[in-house]
């Protein structure tokens, strides 16, 4: 089995890192940041096993232009991969620099060391040669599977780094990508329903008049594909007021179901697909005599991200290749799906990751950056979309709700002898991954994507097997094709929802039993 952070999206060390002749390292990684300190903690894994302060690792994150594809940003798991990987590739960086200052400095290898950003001679240190001087060292070598030897003592950089970002945050001098602004840049804002159904929007325009929003000072265009309506300003506020002056109907969708009818209408889906957990032991035809059975049903509704800044994108598209700003957690997925849209291919579309509202998931980055990149396609000039409030709560791909039925057998000396878990639950995920369909605005353009056929269904049976030791047990998961609002990934996915139930439902059982929970559990 391979290790948890193989890699293979770049093949050599100089993919990853560059030794600049300034002494200074460009260390890369297809990871971006998501306000959990990566670039900081990578530039000082670096650092470390390059014998210099994480001061002079200068990180490229999340740009297709300059990046190998590491896939998406998720999980709390890139110092597991990126970071690992990165080591690996220092290490085995340091290996090539020390073999060239070997042959320089005509000293052995082993009587060398790393000092201050210099490889010294151990035993007459005024010989050396700085990184900067092994600049032109090839570091064209395939990076090492495992460890090439042990790393570097953590004495050989920082003991202590530093989140680099964090003083501009404090003093409100750091540049999200609602900051950015971009020579001949114009605003748009996208009209819409404000709701979002699995496949779109469900609605389509039935009348328009723009009249009123065209004559206002500062509007620069109306634009309009299909269904994809925005207006264009040479101001964010005229684009919002002209926003507010187009009359606009949609045709009729298919209601909502009431909130107090949710569940009910998620619990009898239909189901697509059954999953077992491999560990059942479901109860025998003879069983236990049971003593009581309980049953008890948990509900989770749709959650959203709540964003503290509304999603936002800069798209600069021209004919022959286009330039988005996003703080989408995968810069190559989105670029793979947006490059469709423009009729680019996908080598045409850079994307580069700019920090913006902390998500813990699949939030609206990746649809606001293909909202950008039509309109911009559009006018011919580069473009900032911005969501409202409204439109982010509306928009942005809610994590799933769920259901959950659980039913649990005591015997007459309070064990448990059986036990039956049951969810219902779409997909955890539809991130672009490559796949225009899965972008909302691709469902409204006059020649609509459509959404691609399920592959497999994912994250929703996460921890819904318990973890404790009972003699007869059954997990099942129930995929339903999707529910009334479009799901995606929050937070653990479908951890939470399956902790919660077989949590609660393990105090119901203890409090049947007549027993402490904490007994309970660890009979």
């Amino acid at each position: 089995m391979p290790a948890p952070d193989h890699d293979r999206s770049g093949g050599t060390v100089g993919s990853w890192i560059t030794i600049e002749p300034g002494g200074t390292v460009t260390a890369r990684s297809g990871k971006v940041e998501l306000g959990t300190g990566l670039r900081s903690a990578l530039a000082a894994i670096v650092a470390a096993e390059l014998g210099i302060p994480a001061g002079q690792v200068r990180m490229v994150l999340g740009d297709t232009a300059l990046v190998p594809d590491q896939g998406v940003t998720a999980g709390s798991k890139s110092i597991q991969t990126a970071g690992m990987l990165l080591q690996r590739a220092a290490v085995a960086a340091r290996g090539a620099l020390f073999t060239e200052a070997s042959e320089l400095l005509g000293i052995p290898v082993d009587d060398l060391a790393l000092r201050d950003g210099a490889i010294v001679v151990r035993n007459d240190p005024a010989r050396f040669i700085t990184l900067g001087q092994l600049a032109d060292v090839s570091l064209n070598v395939p990076v090492p599977d495992t460890m090439p030897g042990e790393p570097l003592p953590a004495s050989g950089g920082d003991r202590v780094v530093s989140r680099i970002e964090l003083p501009a945050m404090l003093a409100g001098t750091f540049h999200y990508v609602h900051d950015l602004v971009v020579d001949g840049m114009l605003h748009a804002r996208v009209i819409r329903p404000h709701r979002r159904i699995p496949g779109g929007l469900g609605s389509t325009i039935a009348a328009l008049d723009t009249s009123a929003a065209g004559a206002m000072p500062g509007v620069v265009a109306i634009v309009r594909d299909g269904s994809f309506l925005a207006v264009v300003a040479e101001r964010e506020d005229a684009a919002i007021a002209a926003a507010g002056a187009v009359r606009v109907e949609w045709s009729r969708h298919q209601p909502l179901p009431d909130q107090a009818g949710l569940f009910d209408a998620i619990r009898h889906a239909p189901v697509v697909e059954t999953r077992q957990d491999a560990g059942d032991r479901p109860l025998p035809t003879h069983a236990p005599i049971q003593s009581q059975t309980l049953h008890s049903r948990y509900e989770v509704p749709y959650q959203a991200h709540g964003s503290l800044g509304p999603s936002c994108a800069v798209a600069d598209v021209h004919a022959d290749g286009a330039t988005i700003w996003s703080s989408t957690q995968g810069v190559f997925s989105l670029r793979d799906a947006i490059a469709p849209l423009l009729g680019l291919a996908p080598d045409r579309v850079r994307v580069i990751s700019m920090e913006g509202s902390g998500c813990y998931g699949h939030n609206g980055a990746d649809d606001v950056a293909a909202d950008a990149a039509l309109v911009s396609r559009a006018v011919g000039r580069p473009v900032r979309v911005q969501w409202t409030r409204q439109d982010e709560l509306a928009w942005e791909p809610k994590g799933a709700a769920m259901v959950s039925e659980v039913s649990g057998s005591l015997d007459s000396t309070g064990a448990i002898v059986g036990w039956a878990y049951d969810v219902w639950t779409p997909t955890h995920s539809n991130r672009p991954g490559g796949q225009p369909g899965l972008l909302l605005a691709a469902s409204q353009l006059a020649e609509p994507v459509p959404v691609p056929e399920r592959r497999r269904f994912g994250g929703g049976d996460r921890n819904a097997a318990h973890p404790y030791d009972l003699p007869h047990s059954t997990t099942t998961a129930h995929w339903i094709e999707a529910g009334p609002l479009h799901q995606s990934s929050l937070r653990s996915l479908g951890g939470f929802a399956n902790t919660t139930a077989i949590e609660s439902f393990m105090d119901e059982l203890a409090c049947a039993a007549g027993a402490d929970p904490v007994a309970f559990r660890l009979r």
